[in-house]
């Protein structure tokens, strides 16, 4: 991930259901945990995880006012591409696969020229299901507000200990 893009780990406590979290999480209340996240040096353990989705866009792009796009009536391609008649779009396939493992994550928390010291580092294992988002940055503010970033994906890993 470049420095526009973060993964956020949503880790309940030991003691908490991640199906509670899940039914009582509200994009305010998301927005509000990117926002006011502290930053502290930690040391994460986490499973690698390979996130993997196909979306067919075709009826969003509809809903959004692109439904000529997809009528071959009204929308043509053919001068697009030599040697071809009739050529159109029937649909809009999103291809997604995202490689969570230990040297993307451990290269965005800490810098290679940055020595810890084990003294005030915070360890998390992420050894329970949790939440995770990929969330992008708009533009580099000091102050982190719901229109500055967008959560491109979120999902959930019910079973990490599997993906170790």
């Amino acid at each position: 991930m470049d420095g526009s893009s973060l993964l956020y780990i949503i880790l309940p406590k030991e003691n908490k259901n991640l199906e509670n979290i899940l039914e009582n999480l509200e994009t305010e209340k998301l927005y509000n945990l990117i926002r006011f996240a502290e930053a502290e040096v930690k040391k994460i353990r986490i499973p690698k995880f390979v996130i993997e989705s196909e979306t067919d866009l075709s009826e969003r792009l509809k809903k959004m006012g692109m439904e000529f796009v997809f009528d071959s009536q009204e929308w043509n391609f053919d001068k697009m591409c030599e040697n071809y008649e009739n050529l159109h779009i029937s649909s809009i396939l999103q291809n997604l696969s995202i490689n969570v493992n230990v040297k993307g994550i451990g290269h965005n928390i800490v810098h290679e020229n940055e020595p810890l010291s084990e003294e005030g580092v915070h360890e998390i294992t992420v050894n329970r299901p949790f939440v995770y988002m990929l969330v992008t940055k708009c533009r580099e503010v000091m102050w982190i507000q719901p229109e500055h970033f967008n959560i491109i994906l979120t999902g959930v890993v019910y079973d990490p200990i599997q993906n170790t």
